[in-house]
Order: structure tokens, then C-alpha cells, then sequence
């Protein structure tokens, strides 16, 4: 079986989530933030495709996501380069190729889209927000409660 590159994102441990065949695709995760990679890779070249992406010499700006907050702000960065790779590399379970023709038009298009708002006045972000309180109440968080509105 073939070692494991850490997380490209996170620089997390990566494990094996299934195991390539004829049959059935290969799939690569992040046991830390849950990037998934799926490939063709069968048996014991399971996770070939993970480990073939840019070296840090062939992407120097690389900075990989980040989430953090102090007391005052959350803050969630990703470097560029790592964003453009992981939307032409890390794609999952079979969503087709994607290919950044003009990088700068790309980030202005993907601004446009998370800051777009819907007749409610909501955005992508205000919905990853929602999901990602949804998953803390669903995993029985600490520091939240969950009342059901009254009638």
C-alpha cells in the first residue's frame, strides 16, 4: 500500500476510505478537516492520485485553510494557489474536471457568489454558518442549546 501524503488543506493524516477496484473508485480523506479525494486508483495504487499534487517548490504561496478566532474575530483564510488547486485536484466523488482558464476572473466570479445574496438577504457563508451550527447541534456540542419555538 502506498504512504499517505499529509492533508494538502490542513496538513492532516490521511486514511484510506475505500479501497479502489475494477468496480468501485478509490477514496482518500482528511481524518482532520474531511477532505475527500476519489479516484480511479485500483488496490495497492489506492491513493496514488492523492499523493500527485504540487510540491511546495511548484506552489511557494501555498497557504493551506485555516480557521481561527481570537477574542473578537473568526477568521478563515486559504491561500489562492491552494484554493485554485483544490477546486481543479480535490473535486469528489466524480463532479467532472474543472479547469481554471483566468485565475483572477475565477476568485472574482467566486467573490460575487459568496457574497450574493437571496431574497431572505442570505449568503453561501451565512449558510455554511447555519450548517456548521446544525453539525455542532447534531454532535452535542457544548456552549449552544437548541429550544423548540413555541406555539
Amino acid at each position: 500500500m502506498i504512504k499517505l501524503k499529509p492533508c494538502p488543506f490542513c496538513g492532516g493524516n490521511a486514511e484510506v476510505e475505500r479501497h479502489g477496484t475494477s468496480r468501485q473508485s478509490c477514496i482518500i480523506a482528511c481524518t482532520e478537516c474531511g477532505c475527500h479525494h476519489e479516484g480511479p486508483d485500483e488496490y495497492e495504487q489506492c491513493g496514488y492520485q492523492w499523493n500527485m499534487r504540487a510540491t511546495d517548490e511548484e506552489m511557494p504561496e501555498a497557504i493551506p485553510l485555516e480557521v481561527f478566532a481570537d477574542a473578537k474575530n473568526l477568521s478563515i483564510r486559504i491561500g489562492i494557489e491552494t484554493l485554485c488547486h483544490a477546486v481543479s485536484f480535490g473535486r469528489p466523488y466524480g463532479q467532472g474536471d474543472i479547469k481554471i482558464t483566468d485565475r483572477d476572473l475565477f476568485i472574482k466570479g467566486l467573490l460575487l457568489e459568496l457574497k450574493s445574496e437571496a431574497e431572505d438577504g442570505t449568503t453561501l457563508v451565512h449558510s455554511m454558518f447555519d450548517e456548521a451550527v446544525n453539525q455542532m447541534l447534531e454532535n452535542g456540542e457544548e456552549g449552544l442549546d437548541f429550544e423548540e419555538p413555541s406555539e
